[in-house]
């Protein structure tokens, strides 16, 4: 009596691949990677694609990233690097900090009071992010081991954002005309 069947036979062998693969990429990932230079460039350029995840308020950005740098000597580079990136997220008044929270709210209460607010609405905007972010510093490398680099890499910069509401029905067209009557809101933190 066989206890396999047609499927326990494709698991078994989908198992031995999968076991197979690893045993020889293994040798792979375990072959020692070179870290000391023996040629250090003076200038570095890169570009590229980035991406930013905020999974609290459900956003995710796709853009490009840009860096420069200069090496004046083997242990020491100057660099500044700046990302742009853009998506969508909805605003909802739990994302809110409590003074906007306390503001809407008091509008909310104003539009109830005069019978504008239907029964159960719930504020939802969808809105559209753009992110920038600024940075730069130097790079302090120690380049004494062969197969490994240290460095330090401190930095200082500045990120903005710009929140865009597309509010599509007429109540939450009153909110975002009272709370952003820019038609966006902006703001930008060092670090």
């Amino acid at each position: 009596m066989s206890y396999l069947t047609n499927d326990g036979w494709a698991g078994t062998h989908r198992v031995v691949r999968t076991l197979l693969l690893l045993t020889l990429a293994l040798p792979l990932a375990t072959a020692p990677a070179l870290g000391q230079q023996t040629y250090v460039s003076r200038y570095n350029l890169y570009a590229g694609y980035t991406f930013l995840d905020s999974p609290h308020v459900s956003l995710f950005e796709n853009g490009f990233h840009f860096q420069a740098g200069v090496n004046p000597k083997t242990w020491l580079a100057l660099g500044f690097d700046y990302s742009n990136s853009g998506g969508d997220l909805t605003l909802t008044p739990g994302l809110l900090t409590t003074a906007w929270q306390q503001q809407l709210g008091g509008l909310l209460q104003e539009l109830a009071a005069a019978g504008k607010l239907p029964a159960g609405y719930t504020v939802a905007i969808p809105s559209n992010s753009r992110t920038q972010t600024f940075a730069g510093g130097p790079q302090f490398s120690y380049r004494h081991f062969k197969k490994v680099t240290l460095f330090v890499r401190p930095s200082f910069g500045a990120i903005h954002e710009d929140a865009t509401p597309r509010p599509g029905d007429p109540i939450a067209k009153l909110i975002v005309a009272a709370l952003a009557p820019s038609g966006k809101k902006t703001d930008s933190s060092a670090f």
